[in-house]
């Protein structure tokens, strides 16, 4: 069968058919199922049937049982369909211009979009701190507060992400860290790979959470590290033999991108000092003194110093007076063998003659740190801050007494309560220090090395002894220097005992013996006074002696005088490290503050006590020694007197028959006359020598002399007062040596001795001497004396 289509165009208006309003074909129980009802039914039946073409066309035309109907209906759905079809053509092309043209939109409409949500991101920030001030009702408030912290919530989750990413972004590069690092190795960027491992140890924080993971990484972080600091500091060291400042600058920013600035400094500074240190190690004193290595060796280091100032600040970023100090400090700290090995083999090679070469290297020292401080400026300003004596009372703890602030402060004729007190830098310290324990010991110093100039006292003239004792102390002048020099004035308790110590075994030294004077004199002849020309001789040899103490005395008050000279010279001086670190040591003592709590009164309150009670000690020994020549004689004559026969006559029986005849006192022996006038002659001896000004010298260190009763000291008074010292001295000699001698008294042997006495103690009585044991031994005896005159 063949069916004939007609187009839609072929037919006229009037053949048209509306097939959206026309009726359903038949056969067709319910039109509102059927899709051949309209073309919009026929269009989603056609949709729902797209898998197979046969099947819907079947079910279209099933109903139609007479082929007249289902030719209509073919016709109908062919019509329909080829109108349907233009229809989606139409509205094909209308979809492809639509999308054309909004297409290139879309970017910009995005765009929109995203600054729009950026902007309502700022707006709900600001709503939110306003509503945050705003005060709501409780069911407003909390809602929008639930809502306001949802906002926040997410916008912190947000900021947060987009921070993991970056992080996560510099994490990934840890892959690739080795071989970048390997690679700028090898084409020596070091720069670039001191960058690279900066921000490889800023993503480390990443890995935290990770103990396993952050360990790794932070080894090997660690290691290409160190492999690089040992790379740079190769090429650090390069740099420096060169001269490059520039290159070595850079290097300095390398070390510092990888935290290990300190590092590099500590590279710098061993480069730069280890021509200063290796002079210091290879010194050797077979040639020259250590204080004239170490005068070479400062001025090497003052060289270097020098350098080093115009130098650091074109490499640090730090103030370059401090590092100018650190390298100095350093430099002193890295000596080998270190400064007190030095000093310590000083002393143990000069043994006993050790403080001279001592003083020379401190004095270098002191020398070294005035240039030093004038190279180094700022740092040695800023330790003498604006500070009164208060406040460096407080931060010096081991500032022993009280008494020494209250004595620094009451100087106002010399030190300023408002000057500073210098605080030692520590590169002072490491300088002064090692002398500290030697400075300590300047007692002991000073007395060995008097010990090995003072002279030797021996027996020789008076003359030979003023020279011996002005060589003294020429060299105890010198003494009083060498404290200035090496201690500043705080040795002066040490100085002041070795002065004493010294003088006195010197003093103790001098032996007494007239023997070898060479003195002539004419020999004189007393009464009772049988002196030979060596008595003479001996006499005017201890006279000349205690002319010699009076000069030892005169001397001695010329060098307390020169020791309290030297203290308020010291204590006038301005302050320095040096000073600060001694008035910081045991130096300064409760004994130094006492030396010099009265510095100012006059006379001078210093005294060389030992030195004072030798010289009154070897006073008393030439007096004695002038005494017992001049008592010689008379203890000669008294020397048999306990044997004399006299002492044990029988006594006379008067007989019957006897006439009875008067008798006298007995007359003194002959020994006891020639005494008596032995000691009334003594004032004649004495008026020969009135005019030696050497016998009124410490006459109240003479035996049995008052030193309350000298009075003035005129010619008589010297006079009488060693005439009584003598007499007394020779009465002390009969009353305890001599009477307690005689074994046997008869009765008229006490007479005889009561006749003695009396005899004896009116010839003293005469030179205004009286003697108390002599006057007993005369009360003992007088019984005795009446017995024998009742029995004659």
């Amino acid at each position: 069968m063949a069916f004939d289509v007609v187009s839609p165009e072929a037919m006229s208006t009037e053949q048209m058919v509306d097939l959206n309003n026309s009726p359903p074909l038949k056969p067709a129980d319910n039109p509102s199922s059927d899709p051949l009802s309209s073309i919009s039914s026929l269009a989603d039946f056609i949709d729902a049937h797209t898998d197979d073409t046969a099947s819907m066309i079947n079910e279209l035309m099933n109903p139609f049982t007479s082929l007249e109907e289902l030719e209509k209906a073919l016709g109908s759905l062919s019509t329909r369909l080829s109108l349907l079809s233009s229809d989606t053509s139409s509205a094909l092309e209308q979809s492809i211009h639509d999308i054309s043209r909004t297409v290139p939109r879309l970017t910009y409409d995005l765009q929109f979009m995203r600054e729009s949500a950026t902007t309502l991101q700022t707006s709900l920030s600001i709503v939110q701190s306003q509503v945050a001030r705003q005060r709501l009702s409780d069911d407003e408030g909390d809602e929008t507060h639930k809502s306001l912290e949802k906002l926040a919530h997410l916008d912190k989750l947000k900021t947060r992400m987009e921070s993991a990413r970056g992080i996560l972004r510099e994490a990934e590069s840890w892959s690739t860290l080795e071989g970048e690092i390997t690679e700028f190795f090898g084409s020596e960027s070091w720069n670039k790979a001191g960058t690279r491992l900066a921000e490889a140890s800023k993503s480390m924080v990443v890995f935290q959470s990770t103990p396993g993971e952050y360990e790794s990484r932070r080894t090997l972080l660690v290691s290409l590290q160190n492999e690089l600091e040992g790379k740079l500091a190769t090429a650090l060291n390069g740099s420096i033999e060169r001269g490059d400042v520039e290159a070595s600058a850079k290097l300095r920013e390398v070390f510092e991108l990888i935290e290990r600035g300190v590092e590099y400094q500590n590279y710098y500074f061993v480069a730069k000092r280890k021509k200063v240190v290796d002079e210091w190690t290879e010194a050797t004193s077979t040639t020259t003194t250590f204080s004239s290595f170490l005068s070479k060796w400062y001025a090497s280091l003052l060289a270097t110093i020098h350098t080093e100032k115009t130098q650091i600040p074109l490499i640090f970023s730090t103030p370059p007076d401090k590092v100018l100090t650190a390298f100095l400090l350093s430099s002193l700290n890295h000596l080998s063998p270190s400064f007190e090995s030095r000093l310590s083999s000083l002393a143990d090679q000069n043994g006993l003659d050790t403080l001279p070469e001592l003083i020379r290297c401190y004095k270098a020292t002191e020398d070294f740190v005035t240039s030093a401080r004038g190279i180094l400026q700022p740092a040695s300003s800023a330790s003498l801050g604006p500070r009164t004596h208060t406040t460096v009372l407080q931060e010096t703890p081991r500032r022993p007494s009280p008494t020494l602030s209250r004595k620094i402060s009451s100087r106002s004729a010399t030190v300023s309560s408002e000057d500073p007190l210098v605080v030692p830098t520590e590169w002072e310290a490491a300088l002064y220090d090692p002398y500290l324990d030697f400075q300590t010991a300047y007692g002991t110093l000073e007395k060995r090395h008097l010990s090995l100039l003072s002279p030797k006292a021996a027996s020789t003239s008076a003359r030979a002894l003023t020279d011996q004792t002005n060589t003294m102390f020429s060299i105890l002048g010198e003494a009083t220097s060498r404290c200035v020099a090496f201690t500043h004035g705080y040795g002066a308790v040490g100085l002041v005992k070795a002065m004493g110590e010294v003088l006195e075994r010197f003093m103790d030294d001098i032996q007494l013996d007239p023997s070898g004077t060479g003195q002539t004199t004419d020999e004189l002849d007393f009464e009772g006074l049988d002196y030979s020309t060596k008595d003479w001789e001996g006499f005017q040899h201890g006279l000349h002696i205690l002319a010699v103490c009076r000069d030892l005395r005169a001397k001695l008050d010329t060098q307390e005088g020169k020791i309290h000279d030297m203290l308020l010279l010291c204590d006038s001086q301005p302050d320095s490290a040096a000073r600060a670190l001694l008035r910081q040591s045991t130096l300064n003592s409760i004994e130094y503050a006492s030396l010099t709590a009265d510095l100012p009164l006059d006379p001078p309150a210093v005294q060389l006590k030992t030195a004072r009670q030798a010289l009154r000690s070897f006073t008393r020994r030439t007096q004695s020694f002038i005494q017992s020549i001049i008592l010689a004689p008379l203890k000669s004559l008294l020397a048999t007197y306990p044997t004399l026969p006299e002492w044990s006559a029988p006594d006379k029986v008067p007989q019957r028959g006897d006439l009875p005849v008067p008798t006298f006192s007995l007359g003194p022996t002959e020994t006891i006359a020639r005494v008596s006038e032995g000691l009334l002659n003594l004032l004649r001896v004495f008026e020969v020598y009135a005019a030696d000004d050497a016998l009124g010298f410490s006459i109240e260190t003479l035996p049995f002399v008052d030193s309350e009763s000298t009075g003035d000291l005129n010619a008589e008074v010297v006079l009488s007062t060693w005439v009584s010292s003598l007499s007394i001295s020779l009465l002390a000699h009969l009353t305890g040596t001599i009477l307690p001698g005689i074994r046997n008294l008869s009765t008229s042997g006490s007479a005889q001795l009561a006749s003695d006495l009396g005899y004896l103690s009116n010839a003293v009585r005469a030179l205004d001497v009286e003697w108390e044991d002599l006057e007993k031994w005369r009360e003992k005896i007088e019984p005795k004396e009446k017995e024998a005159s009742s029995l004659s």
